[in-house]
C-alpha cells in the first residue's frame, strides 16, 4: 500500500499532481493546503485512467484525503480542524488506524504550543486505538516541527523516535508513568547526499537557523515497523519531468515538497 503527503501551498499544481500519482501509483494522496476545486482534479486523474474518491471530511478543511478505495474503507474515528483519524480497512491487509496532521504553522504558535498540542493530540490517538483496538497506527502530514523538536521527542507529547529497534520496545517508563512510542523514519533523510536535505526550507537573520527542515513526516507504531518499506521513504522532487525544486534544490512550486512511502508486506 503506497502513500502520498503534500503541503500543496494552495497552488493550483493538478498537473503536478497527476505526474506524481502516475510515477508513484499511491493508493492514498493527502494534500494539506489545498484550495483548488476538487472536481477539476478527479477529472484530470479520471482521464489519464486513474481513479481516485474523495475521503469525506467532517470539520478538518485544511486535509484533503483521494484514496483509490472508496470511503466505505474508511471508517471515522475523530476530528478537529488540525487533524483527521480514520479506521482503514482493505481486503487482505491489517486493519490500520491512519491519522492525516497539519498543525499551525510556527508563524502563529509558539514551542509551548506546539508541545500542548502534541499532548492532545496523542492522547487522542491512544483513545482511537482503544476503541478500535487498533494499534496499527500511521500519522502522516505536516507537523510543522522537526523530528527534533521537543512536540515530536518528548514522552507525554508525540514520543516518536529514530530507532527502529527501540522503539520496538514499545513502551517506556519515566518517573513511574508508562509512555507509548512511534518510530520516526524520517531521521533517516536529514543531510545532502541525495540534494534532498529536507522537505521545507526557511532562511532568516537568526543566529539559530537550520535553513533546512523536515516538517513533513510519517510516524509509525511498532506495530508496523516489519511491515514498513524504509527504501520506498522519499521526499519527492519531480512531478514525471517536472521539477519542484530549483537550481538550488529548493522547492519552488510549493514551499513543502512531498513524501512518499509505502507498506510492504500483506497479511
Amino acid at each position: 500500500m503506497k502513500f502520498i503527503f503534500w503541503n500543496i501551498g494552495r497552488k493550483p499544481l493538478i498537473r503536478e499532481l497527476k505526474e506524481i500519482l502516475k510515477n508513484k501509483q499511491a493508493d492514498i494522496l493527502a494534500l494539506a493546503e489545498f484550495d483548488g476545486k476538487i472536481d477539476d482534479l478527479l477529472s484530470a486523474l479520471s482521464n489519464d485512467n486513474m481513479n481516485y474518491y474523495l475521503i469525506p471530511q467532517i470539520g478538518c478543511q485544511r486535509i484533503t484525503i483521494l484514496s483509490k478505495l472508496t470511503a466505505k474503507h474508511f471508517e471515522h474515528r475523530a476530528e478537529t480542524e488540525y487533524y483527521t483519524i480514520k479506521e482503514l480497512f482493505v481486503p487482505g491487509w491489517c486493519k490500520l488506524l491512519v491519522a492525516f496532521i497539519h498543525f499551525p504553522s510556527k508563524l502563529f504558535t509558539t514551542d509551548d504550543d506546539q508541545m500542548v498540542e502534541s499532548e492532545i493530540f496523542k492522547q487522542e490517538i491512544e483513545m482511537a486505538e482503544k476503541q478500535c483496538k487498533n494499534y496499527n497506527t500511521i500519522i502522516m502530514g505536516d507537523f510543522n516541527m522537526n523530528p527534533f523538536e521537543k512536540g515530536m521527542v518528548a514522552a507525554s507529547a508525540i514520543h516518536s523516535i529514530p530507532c527502529s529497534l527501540t522503539a520496538k520496545e514499545r513502551k517506556r517508563v519515566v518517573k513511574g508513568r508508562e509512555y507509548s512510542m512511534f518510530y520516526n523514519p524520517m531521521w533517516n533523510l536529514f543531510g545532502d547526499n541525495d540534494n534532498k536535505p529536507g522537505t521545507y526550507y526557511y532562511k532568516k537573520s537568526s543566529h539559530l537557523v537550520y535553513f533546512w527542515n523536515i516538517f513533513d513526516q510519517v510516524i509509525i507504531r511498532p506495530a508496523l515497523i516489519d511491515k514498513f518499506d524504509s527504501e520506498s521513504l522519499e521526499i519527492v522532487s519531480k512531478a514525471g519531468e517536472i521539477s519542484l525544486v530549483d537550481e538550488n534544490h529548493r522547492p519552488c512550486l510549493s514551499d513543502h515538497l512531498p513524501i512518499f512511502f509505502s507498506l510492504k508486506q500483506e497479511v
